[in-house]
């Protein structure tokens, strides 16, 4: 069913500045940062397609579980002035850039 890999994602320690890090790691790495991962909560398995945009890198995410069906597009900026322009063949139901219960990290909570 296509291709898996493991992502491990680091915020800035900074709150002001919004950067994250994203790696892959093989499974014995997950595997033991699984045993230590905070139980309130819970790996997100979603089915990522990655596409450029009119020069703008694009993650389409379905989670898959927790929260079956709901769909992100995260567009990647190089700077916070950047334009975005949005794929005019997907239809964007809302904007929820900033708001806290569509992060990834509210929606892994148990």
């Amino acid at each position: 069913f296509g291709v898996y890999s493991y992502n491990q994602k680091k915020d800035s320690p900074n709150p002001l500045v919004r950067f994250e890090q994203e790696s892959k790691i093989m499974e014995p790495e997950y595997n033991i940062l699984l045993k230590r991962a905070d139980p309130d909560y819970q790996a997100l398995y979603k089915d990522r397609t990655l596409f450029v945009n009119q020069n703008q890198y694009m993650e389409f995410d379905t989670l898959i579980k927790p929260h079956p069906g709901k769909k992100y597009l995260e567009v990647e900026l190089s700077g916070k002035n950047q334009k975005v322009f949005l794929p005019k063949w997907l239809p964007i139901v809302d904007e929820v850039t900033g708001q806290k219960e569509h992060s990834m990290k509210y929606l892994a909570r148990r």
